[in-house]
């Protein structure tokens, strides 16, 4: 099963404590932590390092203090530097930035042990829909990027550390308008209409296309193929990223568009195709495409590294006897519920999984359609942990996370 992300968990060090005493009229100085650079400070390292790597390109940032223990770092490019050939080179120069600035002692602390950094990203473009990307800057998260803790193929500079670090900006790419369920509904469809038209030039398989589920923040799309040999066709997936990945490239939404055939009997139980791609990686291939970056192949290809399996067995929660296969981590949300026997619910999810939940942690966890979830299957106990464990539903409401009481039924 195709895993698309990775769980990190970043570490805040608490700021020190400054003191001194006077003892019999001598000055005596305690000895005492530097004081961490100011966020103009930092600014001025990322404006200067940005402007020795590329200066053809300008890149403001301007910074302040939240709190004791973190800073708020904006940093913006009055051109369109993400929109054009501009694009590898000034992001992995930012990149590149950020892994030094958190690395470099001239500003004892700021941004990798205390305080924190939380960075807002742009352009000129970006900024014209009023959208960002968020990333916290500390060192931890920093040394997981380049592959510190020895991730192969991470080498500076590579495709996969530049897929690395924009596979972090994706995940908080941030909205600053308002959206609804409404518009959201009516954007998917006309998504699905730009595929289907595209689709029918180059391919005579041509999959129903509908909206799962819509809200003020997401949009699932579901492409139903008629078999499991229409589904896999490489045109499916080719065909993504000029269409949907276009036209919801600056609307803010988050979401998955899942491709899917019908159920087929093999001796194992009925089986089918279930592949899901985020939004957001759709629409980044796009504009990899766009800014000329990678041919229609690269693109396909590209898109497969953000792509996850979803429920692709009716009877059996994971797929096949591949060792390799028993392990699942997936984002999915809620389609719709009803009431189960003895008094439970019955909860479909966008991964193609149905699922009893317990009432009480249902109502718990205040669980509605659209309500997003993470599925896994990672079990910790002391100081130790399996990837292999039973399947688990978490969803997150503000920042508090809440663990449901569920058990796989069936795939819907």
């Amino acid at each position: 099963m195709r895993d698309f992300h990775s769980k990190l968990i970043p570490t805040v060090a608490a700021a020190a404590l400054f003191f001194s005493v006077q003892i019999s009229g001598q000055d005596t100085q305690a000895q005492t932590a530097p004081i961490p650079a100011s966020p103009q400070a930092v600014c001025a390292y990322l404006v200067g390092r940005m402007t020795t790597l590329l200066p053809q390109q300008p890149t403001l940032c301007s910074g302040r203090q939240d709190h004791s223990t973190s800073y708020s770092i904006n940093i913006f490019s009055p051109k369109n530097v993400l929109e054009g050939d501009t694009r590898r080179a000034w992001s992995s120069a930012l990149f590149q930035t950020l892994e030094e600035l958190v690395e470099d002692s001239s500003l004892r602390g700021a941004c990798s042990t205390a305080p924190i950094c939380n960075a807002t990203i742009s352009d000129a473009y970006m900024a014209q829909y009023n959208l960002r990307y968020s990333v916290l800057l500390e060192k931890y998260l920093s040394d997981m990027q380049r592959g510190k803790p020895n991730i192969p193929g991470m080498d500076e500079f590579s495709d996969s550390w530049y897929v690395n670090w924009w596979r972090l900006l994706l995940r908080s790419k941030e909205s600053g308008s308002a959206g609804s369920k409404e518009n959201a509904a009516q954007i998917g469809k006309y998504a699905c209409g730009d595929y289907i038209k595209a689709l029918t030039k180059i391919s005579s398989e041509i999959p129903s296309c509908s909206v799962m589920v819509a809200t003020d923040s997401s949009l699932y799309l579901a492409l139903d193929f008629a078999n499991v040999m229409d589904a896999i066709l490489a045109a499916n997936e080719y065909e993504l990223p000029p269409t949907i990945g276009r036209i919801l490239d600056n609307t803010g939404y988050d979401g998955q568009v899942v491709i899917r055939s019908t159920w087929i009997n093999d001796s194992d139980g009925p089986r089918r195709i279930y592949y899901i791609y985020p939004i957001r990686a759709i629409s980044f291939a796009f504009e990899e495409k766009e800014s000329g970056l990678r041919n229609d192949f690269e693109v396909g290809d590209l898109l497969r590294r953000f792509s996850v399996s979803g429920q692709m067995s009716e009877n059996s929660f994971l797929f096949g006897d591949d060792p390799t296969e028993k392990s699942v981590l997936r984002d999915a949300a809620v389609v719709k519920s009803a009431p189960g026997p003895d008094g439970t619910i019955l909860v479909d999810t966008t991964d193609g999984a149905e699922w009893k939940v317990s009432k009480e942690s249902f109502d718990h966890c205040n669980l509605g359609s659209g309500d997003e979830i993470e599925v896994d299957t990672y079990v910790s106990s002391g100081n130790t942990a399996r990837l292999d464990g039973p399947p688990t539903l978490t969803t997150q409401k503000g920042s508090v996370h809440c663990k449901l009481t569920a058990t796989f039924i069936k795939g819907w």
